[in-house]
Formats: structure tokens, C-alpha cells, sequence
């Protein structure tokens, strides 16, 4: 006989009335492992949310891929494996696309918008700035940032980012992200590893359970990454932009934090599964000392201190080894 241990299915259903008081439309289904739920708010009304994609429309070289255009090769994985439906697409480039970008763009009625940085010729590329310039053109209250060397994997990588953004309390949501061997390239952000921020489980293989669980159930971080993030025009506006002083590095951990202090959550969902072909669109060796300066000044409290790591696991990694 297979069925199930009384004790789960008594969670499970506590669960459920739970959720039910949450929102009426909402359920509790089976997680990625046993003994695992997963609650599944209600996207009924099906608002629109609009995809950022930030590009300089590269071509390039991908291990085990070949020459790829990648903004192509991402929009046709968000066409052909999207499950939902009320999603609009907006390409930030640099002044330039290739012709055979362009015309895929328009095949999935994307827009685009061209940002030419007045100030890159003598201070160098700002992702802050672009991303900002990008917000101010988004016309829905959600909003995904994306990165362009990305591959969709799970059909409902939308509904999965959404769905947390249905409760007030949350500000921000990232994805799982896997390399294209299967290995973690995000499951979340640690603070204080390495002296700055680290990524949970960076390099484990995509089908090993980590510490707890914690790569395989939704849960909070203090962090995500800004390569797909989640988040509400509402969150933008109460807690400010991205910072335009952190061009390259930290940017996105600080607007997660900033996002923290105003009183929301991060939260990281594994079902919302995407490749990252990370290193293909920007190569940078080292950080810019002045960045991560400001960065570890700034929240030198909570490098100290993050609430979702404990205390006794390493510092100079991020495996959650013991």
C-alpha cells in the first residue's frame, strides 16, 4: 500500500485552509521532494507583467552551444515554453541590433527601446543606469529584469515569480539558476561570504538536495540576483532605484536590501528554472575596489549578520558545508 503518512497529509490539508484564508483561489500542491508543499496563489485575473531585457545584442562563443545571438536565442525559449499568457516584452539595447535580432523581436511584438549612455565614453558601462533607464519605461506595476544570456527550462517560470509578488509583504523574487552542465549558478544570495555577498550552493549539480532543502523549496534570502528579479513599480517607487554609484557590482543586492528595510521580503523560488550562459554578455576579472567599498560600508551591519544564514556555517564559501 502507498499511501501517504497520515502527518503529511494533516499538513497538507492545515496548509490549505491556510492559504484558503490568503486568497480563495489559492492551493497547496506537492513540492520537488517528498514531504514538500509548494502554495500556488491565485494569477486568475492574469495581470500583465512586463519582461526587461537588457542586451547589447552580442553574438558570441557558448561552450557545448556554438555561436549563439542571444537575445535571439532567449526570446525564442520565452515564446516557445511560457505558459503564461499576459506577459509583454520590452529590449533595452545600446543603439545597435543586428537585422536578424530586429526581426524576431517583432515577430513576438517586443518593444524596443535604444539607451545611449552620454557618460559611458568616459566612465564606463553603468548597468545601474541602464536598468534604471529601462524601469522608467516599463508600463505595468509588475516587472521581471532579465538578463539576456538566459534560456528558459520550466514552462511556468512566469506564474512561479509572480505568484509570491500576490502578497503585499513581498518586495522581491528570484529565481533557480543553472549552468548549461546543470551545475547552480544561483539559488538565492548570502551575505557577508567572501567579505561581500555570495551565491547559495554556487557550483553544486543541479539535482543534489543542499543544506535542508533550501536549493530544492521556496524560502527567504536576504538577496537575489538581478540577472531575474521580480518586483512591483510600488516597491521601485517606496524604496528608490537601482544605485547609479554601484555601476557593476552589488547593485542588485542593494536594492534587495534596501527593499529588506522598507519592511519587504525576498524570496527565492526554485520553480521558476532558467540556464544562465553567465560571463557571455559582460566579462569582468575583478571588482572595482571603490564599489565594493561603498557596498561593504553601507551594510556592513548586515554582512555581519545575515538572518537567513546561520552564523556557525563558513564565511569563505557558500555550500552551507559544515
Amino acid at each position: 500500500m502507498n499511501a501517504k503518512p497520515a502527518g503529511l497529509l494533516a499538513a497538507k490539508r492545515a496548509l490549505g485552509e491556510h492559504a484558503a484564508h490568503l486568497d480563495q483561489g489559492a492551493a497547496v500542491v506537492e513540492g520537488l521532494l517528498p514531504g514538500t508543499f509548494r502554495l500556488r496563489r491565485s494569477l486568475a485575473h492574469q495581470p500583465p507583467v512586463t519582461l526587461v531585457v537588457l542586451t547589447a545584442d552580442p553574438l558570441v562563443e557558448v561552450e557545448g552551444r556554438g555561436r549563439l545571438r542571444l537575445l535571439a536565442h532567449f526570446m525564442r525559449s520565452v515564446a516557445e515554453k511560457s505558459t503564461y499568457p499576459a506577459y509583454r516584452i520590452l529590449v533595452v539595447d545600446d543603439g545597435e541590433m543586428s537585422d536578424d535580432t530586429a526581426e524576431s523581436l517583432e515577430a513576438l511584438h517586443a518593444r524596443r527601446v535604444s539607451f545611449v549612455d552620454p557618460r559611458r565614453a568616459v566612465h564606463g558601462f553603468n548597468f545601474a543606469r541602464k536598468v534604471n533607464f529601462a524601469l522608467g519605461e516599463v508600463e505595468t506595476d509588475l516587472m521581471i529584469l532579465l538578463n539576456d544570456d538566459l534560456e528558459v527550462i520550466s514552462s511556468g517560470w512566469i506564474e512561479a515569480l509572480l505568484e509570491p509578488l500576490m502578497e503585499p509583504e513581498v518586495g522581491v523574487v528570484g529565481g533557480r539558476l543553472l549552468y548549461p552542465d546543470g551545475r547552480v549558478q544561483h539559488a538565492g544570495m548570502v551575505l557577508g561570504v567572501g567579505g561581500g555577498a555570495g551565491h547559495a550552493f554556487y557550483g553544486l549539480p543541479g539535482d543534489q538536495v543542499g543544506y535542508c532543502a533550501f536549493t530544492h523549496v521556496m524560502r527567504n534570502y536576504s538577496a537575489v540576483t538581478g540577472a531575474v528579479l521580480a518586483t512591483r513599480r510600488s516597491v521601485i517607487d517606496e524604496t528608490g532605484p537601482f544605485d547609479e554609484a554601484l555601476a557593476r557590482d552589488y547593485n542588485d543586492v542593494d536594492f534587495c536590501l534596501r527593499a529588506r528595510g522598507a519592511g519587504y521580503r525576498i524570496v527565492y523560488t526554485p520553480f521558476a528554472e532558467l540556464l544562465h550562459l553567465e560571463g557571455a554578455t559582460l566579462r569582468r576579472s575583478i571588482q572595482d575596489p571603490a564599489e565594493v567599498a561603498l557596498f561593504t560600508e553601507r551594510w556592513a551591519g548586515a554582512l555581519e549578520n545575515d538572518p537567513f544564514y546561520n552564523p556557525n556555517l563558513p564565511r569563505d564559501r557558500a555550500d552551507y558545508a559544515v
